[in-house]
């Protein structure tokens, strides 16, 4: 018997067995009269094929009747049982086995039962329920107060918690325009204005050449889009037209919607990232500008909780409780897993990133256009990744800060994580992590 773990979230589903991801789908479908496309097979001709295509039968997860039918499939549940049996079937889940579900605190009671009889039809025993960003969030030292932060393909989901035995989630919040579908509508667009004003051709004219602007924006933004400047290539009827556009760019049509969260955070918040919002190019620079404090987690953080506290969560097939608290990690806990915590691969400033590789030293020109002025202090800091991790070194007097750390709390750190904010002078510099097939 092997117990498994979903980490529901129709940006990217994935189902974990132990602390491998065993399969990982996003919430996308093709339905035809005589086929059913899934996952990312659907995510690749869901612009081809409009009135098929469908992004919201999770996010929507109801009965609600779908305007295309295919094989078996009238409504939302069956596309969800649909999805969840491919997912199950690539994870090699077997009948003796057990699933976890980690679920957005934003879930309502009926999609739950829903998702609960779906899972029952599929002769799959759920024997545990957890709220997703507590799950994600209770290996890390956090505050009295924090907010975590995650981003699906339709909202992003805000969850406060307050910790002082116990980490729990005292209320949630959507805000539609940040979920990724409306982000990459927003880019694509910035970037089909540029195609017509450069080249007079609209790539959103035509299903293929829109498909392909989807999928290359689709990649910038998986893969962390840490790129100060985007290429992006069109074919079409043997012809190739080709425009660029810088990251910052985008960067600031995405603030336009980032402001949003100004309504909803209060003054000074530590915020909690997901992996994936932490990817939203310019997401922790705009919350660190405004005044609050930013952690980034890691992609597996949230089975990391899950397994750390298997006993808690792991409540029987007829006794099923929706877990919102768990225990917060002491000093002297052992961590949930023996993952290491990956080094940053890039330094990110003003909505450019540079890889650090081996090393690099920081000057006034390292991000390009994005001078750091004459009283930054040319040459005198180094990124260096030594086998103790990525470390720092300074010429003594430099004035550099670790997050809001006071001076001396460099000298204390061996090694710098993903999420670390570089504080030279009035600036300020973001350490993150750029995973190869992210």
């Amino acid at each position: 018997m092997t117990i498994f773990a979903l980490d529901l979230n129709d940006s990217g589903l994935r189902l974990f067995r132990d602390l491998e991801v065993a399969a990982e789908s996003p919430g996308f479908a093709i339905v035809t009269q005589s086929q059913l496309l899934l996952g990312d097979a659907a995510r690749r001709e869901f612009r081809l094929h409009p009135r098929q295509a469908n992004n919201q039968f999770w996010h929507r997860l109801s009965m609600d009747p779908l305007a295309m039918r295919g094989p078996n499939v009238a409504n939302h549940a069956d596309l969800v049982y649909r999805h969840l049996k491919e997912l199950l079937d690539e994870a090699a889940f077997e009948s003796d086995d057990e699933l976890i579900l980690a679920v957005a605190g934003t879930t309502t009671s009926d999609q739950l039962g829903l998702l609960l009889g779906v899972a029952q039809e599929l002769n799959t025993p759920i024997t545990g329920l957890v709220d997703s960003a507590v799950a994600a969030s209770i290996a890390h030292p956090v505050p009295n107060r924090s907010v975590h932060i995650d981003v699906s393909l339709h909202c992003a989901t805000l969850t406060t918690m307050e910790a002082d035995t116990e980490l729990a989630r005292r209320s949630t919040a959507d805000v539609a325009e940040l979920g990724l579908s409306s982000l990459l509508d927003a880019w694509v667009n910035v970037i089909a204005d540029r195609f017509v004003t450069e080249t007079r051709f609209d790539p959103l004219r035509i299903a293929e050449t829109e498909q392909q602007l989807y999928d290359r924006i689709y990649l910038w933004a998986e893969e962390g889009a840490h790129l100060a400047e985007l290429t992006i290539e069109i074919e079409h009827q043997g012809s190739v037209r080709r425009t660029g556009v810088s990251a910052k760019a985008l960067v600031e049509k995405a603030r336009l919607r980032y402001r949003l969260l100004d309504r909803v955070l209060d003054e000074g918040t530590s915020c909690i990232l997901s992996h994936r919002a932490a990817k939203l190019p310019g997401l922790s620079e705009y919350l660190l500008a405004s005044g609050h404090a930013v952690t980034q987690l890691e992609p597996n953080d949230v089975i990391a909780g899950i397994r750390r506290h298997l006993d808690l969560i792991r409540s029987g097939a007829d006794a099923l409780r929706f877990v919102t608290r768990l225990p917060c990690a002491t000093g002297t806990d052992a961590p949930a897993s023996s993952l290491p915590r990956a080094a940053p691969t890039h330094v990110v400033f003003d909505g450019v990133g540079i890889a650090i590789g081996d090393g690099l030293t920081l000057t006034a020109q390292t991000f390009a256009d994005r001078e750091l002025g004459p009283e930054f202090p040319d040459g005198q800091i180094q990124l260096l990744n030594t086998t103790e991790g990525l470390v720092v070194r300074a010429r003594s007097g430099t004035d550099l800060r670790l997050n809001d750390d006071p001076p001396d709390a460099l000298e204390e750190r061996r090694a710098l994580r993903r999420g670390d904010v570089l504080r030279i002078g009035e600036h300020a510099l973001l350490l993150i992590r750029v995973d190869d097939g992210a």
